[in-house]
């Protein structure tokens, strides 16, 4: 077998947290289980949250092959009295403390940070807004302590293309084999 075979093999089955995969449900339910905790706790304050990253994509890596995996949540505050970024990290830092006492939560620029068992979460605050002219634009904290305007899923769909373009799900199992690298 040469070794492009073996990358391919190892890329696709161990590389991949498939849709049948126990760890995929597990995410699934942790992910709905926040999005209800965040939406109740911060009820009115919170108009969207949005998944984002290398889920949304299907590049995440298992656990066993990367401790470090996590999902990505912007959420998104209703900004009719907008406040600072620090303000919008520490009311997310305080509903997943008390939410789950017993895991760690921390806050890690621009993010707030929950560890469960089984997976990270990263959860980004953010606020839009909707020119006249265009579509909605998302703002999330800047190192200054101000807002910087971010598109979280805009590579998704070129990756998609991109992929689909390529075959065999080519683009996919580089980044993958890269983020184990």
């Amino acid at each position: 077998m040469n070794i492009n075979a073996i990358l391919t093999r190892f890329a696709t089955r161990d590389l991949v947290i498939s849709y049948k995969n126990a760890e995929r449900g597990k995410i699934k339910t942790s992910i709905s289980h926040l999005k209800k905790v965040l939406s109740t706790r911060l009820f009115g304050q919170i108009i969207e949250i949005k998944d984002f990253g290398s889920y949304t994509r299907n590049t995440i890596l298992p656990r066993k092959h990367d401790p470090n995996s996590d999902i990505d949540l912007m959420i998104t505050f209703n900004n009719d009295n907008l406040l600072n970024p620090e303000t919008y990290r520490k009311k997310l830092l305080s509903v997943v403390t008390t939410a789950y006492p017993h895991s760690i939560s921390k806050k890690d620029f621009p993010a707030v940070k929950l560890e469960l068992n089984h997976i990270k979460f990263d959860l980004v605050p953010a606020y839009t807004q909707i020119p006249f002219w265009g579509e909605k634009r998302y703002y999330i904290p800047a190192k200054d302590g101000q807002w910087m305007q971010t598109t979280p899923n805009d590579i998704n769909k070129l990756l998609s293309d991109r992929n689909q373009d390529c075959g065999n799900n080519i683009i996919r199992n580089t980044i993958r084999l890269c983020k184990h690298w």
